[in-house]
């Protein structure tokens, strides 16, 4: 005889399929609530369903089924947050990006480490990279990087100089930088020389949430004044990234953008600043590609776009800890 579920079961089934929808609709972007929080949701949601799932299987009950249906609904999705390895052998040629948020080469003595600049720069070295882009650059505390003979650098002198710089082998053709109104924040393009070829890389620093520890979704008074200031931060961002359009609408060349967007790939920010870009992760990377945590949660709000005239060979969230970014690199080929 079949026995019957308990209410305490019937409970979990709802909440599970609950939380799958909610996710569902965080992460086609049919979520109403704009900002930070979806993108922040999407990989605690996935958890928490991920865990709702083994239990299931592990009882060997059907709820299990209500997962394997949202994964295959969402499929295209679920590959901006979660790649699986793909073990081909990469034998063309190409050249190497990397993009790298250094934190100021640990200036205000963060990491508790002695000569982080170094380590940084034998770090690059050993992975030899064509083309990097770093974001919250210091011109104070920067390695010398003498492998890189052609550079390109934006520096605001009164926040710690605190900028962004293109480092390059190959020749600079015309380099620019533009800063973001109302903010700190900002970004430079350079064109570059590449086998009888032109190629325009952008390197761009979006606006920050700042997050605190004293931020809270919990009291009443200060959930509300935190999340106003996600939602003025986020409309912020969405104005910095049309104003890169502007710029970037008079391009001729393929355009490779990196970018510390201080968001998530489940955000309008991200969408727009893709555009008909393929995001590098997803063409070759694995795992999470987590480049930040926030609270022990995996993020990844760095990103290389690539033109649809170059393709993806390789991808690369490395695992080093000189700042409180990973660098991410990808290796890039005329396709």
């Amino acid at each position: 005889m079949t026995k019957k579920p308990t209410l305490v079961s019937r409970f979990l089934v709802l909440l599970n399929a609950f939380l799958l929808f909610a996710l569902f609709l965080i992460m086609g972007g049919y979520f109403p609530i704009k900002g930070l929080l979806p993108g922040v949701l999407v990989p605690v949601l996935s958890f928490i369903n991920l865990g709702f799932f083994f239990y299931w299987i592990l009882r060997m009950r059907w709820p299990f089924l209500l997962f394997m249906i949202f994964f295959l609904l969402n499929f295209q999705e679920w590959n901006r947050l979660y790649k699986f390895p793909n073990n081909a052998i990469v034998v063309a040629d190409g050249f190497k990006v990397m993009s790298y948020n250094v934190r100021l080469f640990n200036q205000y003595n963060w990491l508790k480490e002695d000569q982080v600049p170094l380590r940084i720069e034998q770090f690059i070295y050993a992975e030899d990279p064509d083309i990097i882009c770093l974001q919250e650059y210091s011109s104070s505390t920067a390695p010398a990087l003498e492998k890189y003979p052609y550079r390109y650098l934006k520096t605001a002198e009164a926040l710690g100089n605190n900028g962004v710089g293109i480092f390059s082998k190959f020749p600079l053709l015309r380099t620019g930088q533009f800063d973001f109104e109302n903010s700190a924040n900002g970004g430079v393009y350079a064109d570059i020389g590449y086998r009888q070829d032109t190629l325009r890389v952008y390197n761009l620093h979006l606006e920050s949430f700042q997050l605190q520890r004293t931020d809270s979704l919990v009291d009443q008074n200060s959930s509300a004044r935190f999340l106003r200031r996600l939602d003025g931060v986020y409309e912020k961002q969405l104005d910095q990234i049309l104003q890169w359009k502007q710029l970037e609408n008079f391009n001729e060349y393929p355009s490779v953008i990196c970018a510390d967007m201080n968001n998530t790939a489940f955000s309008k920010a991200y969408k727009n600043l893709r555009g008909r870009h393929e995001d590098a992760f997803e063409a070759a990377g694995q795992g999470f590609g987590a480049t930040y945590s926030l609270g022990g949660i995996p993020y990844r709000i760095d990103f290389i776009f690539s033109p649809s005239r170059l393709k993806v060979l390789e991808y690369t969230t490395h695992e080093v800890d000189f700042s409180d970014h990973k660098p991410i690199s990808a290796k890039l080929n005329w396709d």
